[in-house]
This record gives C-alpha cells, structure tokens and sequence, in this order.
C-alpha cells in the first residue's frame, strides 16, 4: 500500500544484489593519507585475497578489533592483504588513530560522498564493517570477526 517504501525496498534488493557475495567489488571514493582522492577499486590489490576493514576512530569495537586484524594479516601474510577505509569526518583523528594503533597497512578515508554511498551501495548501517575479496576482485564474505575471517582464510587452499 506504500508504494514510496515499495519503490525504496525494491531499490535496496537492487543495492544489495550488487555487493552479494560473487559479485564485483562496488566502488567508493576515497582520499588517501596525503589526501588524494582515490577510487576503492584502485586500491585494492589485485592477485591476492584482500581484507576491507570498514572502520572509524571513534568506534570502540573497531578499536578493540585491530589487534585481531592484526594477527589475522600476519598469520596470512603473502595471502591476504588488509586495507582499513575510515568513516571518519576528522582527518586529524583519523590519522591520530591509526598512528596510536601502530595500523601497518594501507589506510584510506572515505569522501563525503563515499560515505554516503557506502550506505547506499552497500546498505552498510554502522562500522564495523568488513568485506573479504577473492584475487579476482569479487566478495567472497562479509564476516563479523576475526575468527569468521580466520576460517575463511584457512579454507581457502
């Protein structure tokens, strides 16, 4: 009977079929740390079994997380790459963070307009947030912790 919630429900099956697992990598604008503006598929490496770690430095978990993405990046170095894309506005936290984290990998923020299409495009409510991609740059999962990425990784031959 409401078609205005119809059409936007219809809209985020469509958003979301996009970046199903087996899909291609949707892609986000992004600023680097020097703050040129990238594109999320750019960076992400080719070739290899990449960790996306949607995070902000104000989130607590996402704090509390990163010694487990760190041992996860060790124990598959050589097979799996990680790279953190911040939602943060500041850029001063941000980097504040990442410093104080000691966080060894590629670290990008996202644009204004990045963060707005993350909510759209990949209908992502809160951070943390993480995507797994295959070397041919499709997802493979987005799984909730650490241990759920070490049992992907460690199935994978």
């Amino acid at each position: 009977e409401d078609e205005s919630r119809l059409a936007q429900f219809r809209n985020n099956v469509v958003e979301a079929e996009r970046t199903a697992v087996n899909e291609k990598l949707q892609n986000l604008p992004l600023y680097d740390v020097a703050g040129k503006s990238l594109n999320l598929t750019d960076v992400v490496p080719k070739g290899k079994y990449v960790l996306i770690d949607f995070w902000a430095s104000w989130c607590g978990i996402c704090r509390a997380s990163i010694p487990s993405i760190k041992k996860l990046g060790a124990k598959y170095a050589g097979k799996l790459v990680v790279v953190s894309v911040s939602d943060d506005r500041n850029k001063q936290a941000w980097l504040g963070a990442v410093a104080k984290e000691k966080m060894p990998w590629k670290q990008y923020q996202l644009t204004p307009e990045g963060s707005k299409a993350l909510l759209k495009q990949y209908l992502i409510q809160g951070v943390p947030y993480y995507l797994m991609v295959n070397p041919q740059g499709k997802v493979i999962a987005a799984p909730t912790n650490a241990e759920e990425m070490d049992s992907i990784m460690s199935a994978i031959k």
